[in-house]
C-alpha cells in the first residue's frame, strides 16, 4: 500500500503512473516495486492513454492555481507543452499533441522540466476527464535517456505514415 502514496508535489498530475518518493523526489525503482525494468516500462505504457516520442515545439504557462487548502496548499504553475509527434506506441496516430505538466512554484525536484526544441519519450494520461498530463515518475524522459524504454516499447508507428 505504501508504494502507491504520492507526495503533494505530484498529486496535481495523473496518479496513474509510478509514484515518487518524498526525499529528493526520486521515482521508485522497478526493483522496489517488485518488477523488472521491462515490466515497469510496460506497466507505464498500459496506464497511459498516449505514449509518444516527440519534440516540444511550444510551451505555454497558464495561470497559477492553488492546490490543497490551508497550510497544506501549494501553488502550481501549469505548463502546456505542444509536441510534434514522431513515433506512437499508444493512442491516436497524430502529428501533434498537447500535454499538461504541472510544476511547483518553488521549483521542486519533483518537477518535470520540458524545454522547447528538446525531444521526449512521453507517457501521458487523463484524470477525471481532464487534459492529457505527464510528470517525472510517469516515465516521461528526454529522448537521449530513453533508449532502454524505447527498446522495451518496440518499433511503434510513424506518426505520419507514408502512402504506399
Amino acid at each position: 500500500m505504501l508504494r502507491y502514496l504520492l507526495p503533494i508535489a505530484v498529486l496535481a498530475t495523473p496518479s496513474s503512473a509510478a509514484p515518487c518518493e518524498l526525499a529528493a523526489c526520486r521515482c521508485i525503482s522497478a526493483s522496489a516495486l517488485g518488477q523488472s525494468a521491462t515490466d515497469l516500462v510496460r506497466a507505464r505504457r498500459d496506464r497511459a492513454q498516449r505514449v509518444v516520442l516527440g519534440t516540444v515545439i511550444r510551451l505555454d504557462t497558464l495561470a497559477r492555481v492553488a492546490w490543497g487548502s490551508g497550510s497544506d496548499a501549494v501553488s502550481l504553475r501549469p505548463i502546456v507543452a505542444h509536441v510534434q509527434v514522431r513515433r506512437v506506441w499508444r493512442g491516436l496516430l497524430a502529428d501533434t499533441m498537447t500535454v499538461m505538466v504541472s510544476t511547483l512554484e518553488s521549483h521542486s525536484s519533483c518537477d518535470l522540466t520540458m524545454r522547447q526544441g528538446e525531444a521526449y519519450l512521453i507517457f501521458a494520461a487523463r484524470t477525471e476527464g481532464g487534459p492529457l498530463a505527464t510528470r517525472q515518475c510517469a516515465g516521461t524522459v528526454e529522448e537521449r535517456s530513453a533508449a532502454d524504454a524505447i527498446a522495451v516499447l518496440g518499433v511503434g508507428q510513424d506518426s505520419h505514415p507514408r502512402e504506399p
